[in-house]
């Protein structure tokens, strides 16, 4: 981080908390001011190599308080510049694990809940407003057996999801994909290089690449 950086966000963070999480975890967590930061005994937050790094509930213009929860055992591991902005709440529940790769980010007021697995892959870009779970959170049952168990949510490298859009318990979205507005993903496999869109959802068309304008 440049010193041009580290002025214009200093105001922003919560300095003590982030340092204090930093040399917890040995890696850079950046805290934005607000921020509910509760890592329960046996949570943590793993690092995938010394240049990765987390900012929580801070973008580079505002701060406002974002929520992280780590269960007993949950891991939440990162890349580097990953993103979590402000009023996105995260849940990783006991034994789970939730991975965010290189440059990828959450935007702002989305959720995550996490009870088994979600992965993000590099360089993706989830939406404002998004809800990504692996769950239900409440079992049905058919004769004492459960029907609908949890399951995996795995996003690829350089996903675009925008903005309103929830992705259900079971889903793998392939990487180079993108899933449109205000859209509904329930447990489908989405191929690389389609746009995906609708309630219900389907496949608007192909591309190439995509980017910032």
């Amino acid at each position: 981080m440049n010193i041009k950086f580290l002025r214009e966000i200093a105001p922003k963070i919560a300095l003590i908390k982030s340092l204090y999480y930093s040399i917890k975890f040995k890696g850079i967590v950046v805290i934005g001011r607000g921020t509910k930061f509760n890592i329960h005994p046996g949570g943590k937050i793993k690092f995938k190599d010394k240049r990765a790094s987390i900012y929580i509930g801070i973008h580079f213009s505002v701060s406002s308080g974002s929520t992280l929860d780590i269960y007993k055992n949950g891991i939440l591991l990162v890349g580097k510049s990953v993103g979590i902005h402000k009023g996105t709440k995260v849940v990783v529940k006991e034994n789970a694990h939730f991975t965010i790769g290189d440059s990828s980010f959450i935007n702002e007021n989305s959720r995550v809940l996490c009870r088994k697995k979600i992965e993000i892959g590099d360089d993706s870009s989830i939406g404002w407003h998004c809800t990504i779970a692996d769950t239900d959170s409440h079992g049905i049952y058919i004769n004492n057996t459960l029907t609908n168990p949890d399951s995996s949510v795995v996003i690829g490298d350089k996903v675009w999801v925008c903005a309103n859009t929830t992705i259900t318990k079971g889903t793998l979205i392939e990487s180079n994909c993108i899933v449109g507005t205000n859209s509904v993903v329930l447990g489908k496999h989405l191929l690389s290089n389609n746009v995906y869109a609708g309630q219900p959802l389907r496949k608007v068309k192909e591309f190439d690449s995509w980017g910032s304008l």
